[in-house]
């Protein structure tokens, strides 16, 4: 029995004797680069019973099929060595020591696996690609490996599979304090952040970009992401003293980037701008020294370079902050430059020299700073804030009257032309009985009102007449002035509005044509060239009436009307009412655009303007659409023109706060004084926020009376108004006086009666 049991025992270690023979002739064929009989051999001994299990053989199969990666003939040779590989470590009950030990192999096996994986996916070979990022990261943990299964989704337009599998890296690169060396791509958070920014998830996509430049702070790209993503994160709310915190942390890393000291000037101003105007206005002062400190402090640190990204700043606190009444006066921040002055004078950001000074010194050096600026609305500013404070300095009183002349006498010389309507009431508000400086502030009204109408700055001019007619006797030249604006308005703005005609195929057409289809129910698009000139025509007739003229036209607006009017094309006859779903082509987002627009049939685009304007009809006597499209308050409209129908979206409040002036003001059409010829339309109206109940319209001309029919006063549509139709055709060139009486303003017992005179002029001649 145990002669048996010694035979079996040498016959099986012949066996396992003959297989590490030939183990050890594979090593011998692998060491002389004969790596496909390297390969037979070593299979052959994987293949036995006996030392199919051996971890040393599979380490040599891996390494030879490394080397045979660049035969043709194994084109599977990496995907193979790492499944020898994994089997090696799988067979052997010290995995982590033979992975010590073989160090210099699983590295190389590693690398050339990344390489293969990355030419792949450079290659558009994505699944072949996704196999050795699957297998390294399987084998190794490997993050680049797991980032590179992202890169394949990303190639394959898989946005969602891309960013879960960077939150999986971003979590474990998160758990460690070293995270360039298990991936040195920060990829995975450019991803996860640039998704988060998509998705408008501000508040996200800042944690993910500090916490990656936390962990990479020499990569740009986070660094630019960060930047973006906290913008975004932090004006997504008014701006508070909280952001001002905000900004402070994030400033140890960005205190060098432009992008970044331009924000924060603008948040410092803004600020300072809407604490000084309210009842918190001290805290003004605060961020005020907040400021300037901050500058100084990037100074010290970078010295005159610093100067190339803050214009604000400059070599000195009395320099920085004259920057800052500079730059204030020019936006014309009224309180905010009050409290500028003050601290300007107050020594407490000046140099020694100017500190030495006494206050009223101080505002002698101010003034002289400030004639060198050549602001009309700084000069002015200076001047009031000083005359409480000045009053018992017995220079100031003449001073003063003498700086305000002199502007009034070289007005060319101010830089910013638009301040110089308002100071007009400021000087007359100063010396009201001074008849020296009210002839001087009347001429100099009238040559603003020529240079604004000059310069196509027909808002400003029109504000100009308006203010004009309050101060100042009306006078030949003001008449004359008068029609100019109109007739220059009218060639820049209504006939500059025009459609003009375009060659198409050797013919002229005109250059909106619809690119819609009844049949097919496509609504088209109105080009944005277009909805310009309706804009433009608009604020054209706002402008002449006399209301605000910066009306925009809304996109999603415009899409609705868009569809409306093809509601109204399609389905002909049913012009005032709304759709119904069973309607041809319903459009449900529509049906809003057709409840709050005026609807004009047989004419579109700017033409339908014009249509709105004259709202004729017998069922157009309130001149409704009329109303509102002059509506104060509107700020936001919309349009949309097919080729037989035109919608503008009238019916907006945007503008509320504006209401309160016309309580008082009025607005009229034809409008008072001027207006083009082509515009007599048949009704006349006159709106006032007031009861008009008991209102009577009478007209003249040349001291005789002429016959009107007042229409029933219908309310809703806009402002009060009443609406009257004259028995007569106007003439051109004939004044026409018209009175309403029997109006009762807000919180009056007696009624007043407004008069105004209507002149039409042929603008072309």
């Amino acid at each position: 029995m145990k002669h048996g049991i010694l035979v079996l025992f040498l016959f099986l270690s012949l066996g396992l004797f003959a297989q590490e023979k030939k183990l050890v002739k594979a090593k011998a064929q692998f060491e002389d680069a004969r790596y496909e009989k390297a390969l037979k051999t070593v299979g052959k001994v994987l293949n036995h019973k006996d030392t199919k299990n051996n971890p040393e053989a599979y380490i040599l199969q891996a390494k030879i099929f490394i080397k045979l990666a660049d035969n043709p003939e194994y084109p599977k040779a990496l995907l193979d060595a790492l499944k020898s590989a994994e089997k090696a470590l799988r067979k052997s009950k010290k995995p982590n020591e033979l992975k010590e030990n073989e160090e210099e192999f699983f590295t190389e096996l590693r690398e050339a696996c990344m390489a293969a994986a990355n030419d792949d996916l450079k290659n558009d070979r994505y699944i072949q690609s996704n196999k050795y990022f699957d297998k390294v990261y399987e084998l190794y943990s490997y993050m680049p490996a797991k980032w590179g299964q992202a890169r394949v989704a990303l190639a394959l337009k898989d946005t969602n599979t891309a960013v879960q599998i960077s939150r999986e890296v971003v979590g474990q690169l998160f758990a460690t304090n070293d995270a360039p060396s298990l991936l040195p791509d920060t990829g995975p958070f450019a991803l996860i952040i640039q998704q988060q920014i998509v998705d408008k998830n501000y508040d996200s996509a800042a944690y993910y970009a500090e916490r990656g430049y936390d962990l990479y702070p020499s990569s740009e790209p986070l660094k630019a992401l960060l930047l973006k993503s906290f913008l975004l994160h932090i004006t997504q709310s008014k701006p508070d003293l909280k952001t001002l915190e905000s900004f402070a942390a994030m400033r140890p890393r960005f205190k060098d980037d432009s992008l970044f000291i331009h924000k924060e000037n603008v948040l410092f101003l803004y600020l300072m701008n809407r604490y000084s105007a309210g009842d918190e206005s001290h805290l003004s002062d605060s961020i005020l020294a907040g400021y300037i400190s901050v500058k100084n402090d990037y100074y010290r640190e970078f010295g005159d370079s610093y100067w190339q990204k803050d214009p604000m700043y400059s070599p000195n606190g009395n320099e920085l902050i004259f920057n800052l009444i500079r730059y204030t006066a020019r936006f014309e921040r009224t309180y905010m430059l009050a409290m500028l002055l003050d601290n300007y004078v107050g020594g407490n950001y000046a140099d020694s020299a100017f500190v030495a000074s006494t206050r009223p010194q101080r505002w002698q050096a101010l003034f002289k700073r400030v004639k060198e600026e050549k602001s009309i609305f700084l000069l002015a500013s200076s001047l009031n804030a000083a005359s409480k404070e000045l009053k018992n300095e017995k220079w100031f009183a003449s001073y003063k009257k003498t700086e305000l002349e002199n502007a009034l006498s070289n007005s060319a010389n101010f830089s910013d032309r638009v301040a110089l309507y308002n100071f007009i009431p400021f000087v007359l508000e100063e010396y009201p009985n001074d008849k020296n400086i009210y002839a001087k502030t009347e001429k100099l009204s009238l040559s603003i009102i020529k240079e604004y109408t000059d310069s196509a700055w027909f808002s400003y001019a029109r504000l100009g007449i308006k203010q004009h007619d309050r101060f100042f006797p009306q006078g030949e030249t003001l008449k004359e002035l008068k029609k100019e604006y109109v007739k220059a308005d009218f060639k820049a703005n209504y006939y500059g509005s025009r459609l003009l005609k375009k060659e198409v195929n050797g013919q002229r057409v005109s250059e909106f044509v619809w690119n819609g289809n009844d049949v097919l129910c496509d609504a088209g698009e109105v080009p944005t060239s277009i909805h310009n000139k309706v804009e433009q025509r608009i604020n054209y007739f706002r402008r002449a009436a006399g209301v605000p003229d910066y009306v925009k036209l809304d996109t999603a607006k415009n899409a609705a009307c868009q569809k409306a009017a093809l509601i109204y094309q399609v389905n002909s006859g049913k012009m005032f009412t709304e759709p119904a779903i069973t309607w041809k082509c319903y459009y449900e987002s529509a049906v809003n655009a057709a409840q709050l627009s005026a609807r004009v049939f047989g004419q579109t685009t700017v033409f339908a303007v014009t249509s709105i304007m004259a709202d004729q009809g017998d069922e157009n006597i309130s001149v409704g659409n009329r109303r509102w499209l002059l509506y104060p308050a509107a700020r936001n409209m919309g349009h949309g023109s097919t080729n037989k129908v035109a919608l503008i979206w009238t019916l907006d409040d945007g503008g509320d706060k504006d209401t309160a002036e016309y309580m008082e003001d009025f607005v009229s059409w034809p409008p008072r004084d001027y207006c083009p010829t082509m515009f007599a339309f048949p009704r006349w109206h006159f709106s006032l926020y007031a009861d008009l109940s008991k209102a009577k319209v009478s007209m003249t001309s040349n001291g005789k009376s002429l016959p009107v029919q007042q229409e029933k006063q219908v309310d809703g549509y806009g402002m009060p108004s009443v609406v009257w139709t004259p028995q007569f055709e106007p003439v051109e060139g004939q004044t026409y006086t018209v009175t309403i009486s029997g109006i009762m303003l807000h919180g009056e017992k007696k009624a007043r009666t407004y008069l105004y005179t209507v002149e039409f002029v042929d603008p072309m001649k």
